[in-house]
């Protein structure tokens, strides 16, 4: 794995990563839709709510076709190429 220099907070859960959210900024938030309790459309949702998002560029990760409550986000497609 190649370092790039950025700093990663891992989350398990979009519940604990909104906790992380609450705690500090990010300049990027990088969530899958289909997560382990809460999807990433409840994520963005909590997340803008609590202004957690003013600053921060959000993509969600997803094979979902049409994902709900994604609107307005910018939504990767699984499988990536990233050739």
């Amino acid at each position: 794995m190649v370092d790039a220099g950025f700093d990663v907070t891992p989350s398990p859960s979009a519940e604990e990563a909104l906790e992380h959210l609450g705690m500090a900024h990010f300049d990027i938030l990088v969530t899958d839709y289909n997560l382990t309790g809460e999807t990433g459309a409840w994520l963005l949702e909590k997340a803008a709510a609590n202004g957690y998002l003013d600053a921060t560029a959000s993509f969600v990760l997803t094979s979902e076709r049409r994902p709900p409550g994604v609107e307005g986000y910018k939504v990767l497609r699984k499988p990536i190429d990233f050739a």
